[in-house]
């Protein structure tokens, strides 16, 4: 950052660049602006501080997801469309139901090839729901953490540094981006 910043003040005054070495400069300069790096150093102390702990929760985040053991029971008419070999290797109970459980192997084999919707809408529902409700407050502090980030940095909000690299550059670009297509895609639709 300080090297970049002494190249602009003395020679990058003078010297010609190209659109793409402009870019270039000024891409990297943001960069260096979303890390923190043109804060004062108890600013950056704190930034880095608050990038620390983020990390922290989304690593909580994530071993909450690995943790949950949901499942769901289904009769073996529940199954169908399923490969045999898959079906024969679930664990049954007593009652002759299948345990499905919401871990990746599971979930990515049944979803493209279960032919019951009842099953696959039972399945989305719990693999959705993993880590619910303990990362509820994982997420509320993790959203916490990036408005004071964002802050920091000198944003809005923590979608303002988000999209900042971004073509769009503002959230509001984007939705109006988005609004705009789904005007469009509408009106194919009647077609």
């Amino acid at each position: 950052y300080h090297a970049f910043q002494a190249y602009l003040a003395h020679a990058g005054k003078t010297e010609k660049r190209t659109q793409e070495e402009q870019y270039f400069l000024d891409e990297t300069m943001q960069d260096f602006v979303r890390q923190g790096l043109a804060l004062p150093v108890e600013k950056l102390a704190e930034v880095n501080k608050i990038r620390q702990k983020l990390s922290e929760y989304a690593i909580q985040f994530q071993k909450n997801i690995n943790d949950d053991q949901r499942s769901i029971q289904v009769s073996r008419a529940a199954l169908a469309g399923l490969n045999d070999d898959f079906i024969a290797a679930l664990e049954q109970a007593p009652d002759g139901t299948y345990t499905l459980g919401t871990d990746y192997p599971t979930y990515f084999e049944v979803m493209p090839h279960c032919n019951v919707s009842e099953t696959r809408k039972q399945l989305f529902l719990a693999y959705s729901n993993r880590a619910y409700p303990q990362n509820v407050e994982v997420l509320e502090h993790i959203i916490a953490l990036r408005d004071k980030l964002a802050k920091l940095l000198g944003f809005e909000s923590y979608a303002h540094l988000d999209i900042d690299a971004a073509m769009a550059k503002t959230p509001d670009v984007a939705a109006a981006f988005i609004h705009e297509l789904l005007e469009h895609a509408s009106k194919k639709e009647a077609i």
